[in-house]
């Protein structure tokens, strides 16, 4: 039944070549994690690597940071499986589409501040779907500098793992990273749950 569903999630995602493979879990999830500060320094840790995966390596980048089918038994419970491979994120550029383009201008910039929306710690077993106790985020906002400005960009669906922040596989693939902006709005409201910024 789990290799099914492996396949399945597999076959939506396009994001593997097998269902064997190493097994990727959540990190656990520390009391207090929210008021504590660990959970923005895990963010804080790991936000650069997002963003550089994106910036480098574009639309696969996207699909390296999103759990694969491989992945997912280690994450999810049945019925989060079960939600995964009833979705259908496609994973297949529009011949429009020019986000990753115009990221790729911002290649070598640095990372100056996020803004994480949505920081939930989800209990194991819970509506969510997750095994253990794990930490993920909705939303979060990469900012970067340039000469004379920043620009932004909104991540949706992060999620926490041993092998560092990865992509929840039911995110859509036009909704998953938002095409980099200049003077994004977002930054003057900075209306976050957990953030950082060096300006």
């Amino acid at each position: 039944m789990r290799a099914a569903t492996a396949l399945a999630a597999c076959a939506l995602t396009a994001a593997c070549a097998s269902v064997q493979g190493p097994r990727v879990a959540t990190v656990a999830v520390p009391d207090e994690a929210l008021r504590s500060g660990w959970a923005e320094a895990r963010v804080a840790e790991g936000a650069p690597a997002v963003l550089q995966a994106l910036v480098e390596r574009g639309a696969a980048g996207l699909r390296g940071l999103r759990l694969r089918a491989a992945e997912v038994d280690g994450v999810f419970t049945e019925s989060g499986r079960r939600r995964i491979a009833q979705s259908v994120p496609g994973l297949t550029p529009s011949p429009r589409e020019v986000r990753w383009q115009q990221l790729a201008v911002h290649r070598g910039q640095p990372l100056v501040g996020w803004c994480a929306r949505g920081v939930r710690v989800a209990e194991a077993g819970g509506a969510e779907g997750f095994q253990e106790r794990t930490l993920y985020v909705e939303r979060l906002l990469l900012v970067g500098s340039e000469a004379g400005g920043r620009w932004a960009l909104w991540v949706e669906g992060l999620v926490l793992t041993g092998a560092g922040w990865r992509m929840l596989p039911w995110v859509p693939y036009e909704d998953a990273v938002e095409a980099p902006r200049r003077d994004h709005s977002d930054l003057a409201l900075w209306d976050c749950d957990l953030a950082r910024r060096g300006w």
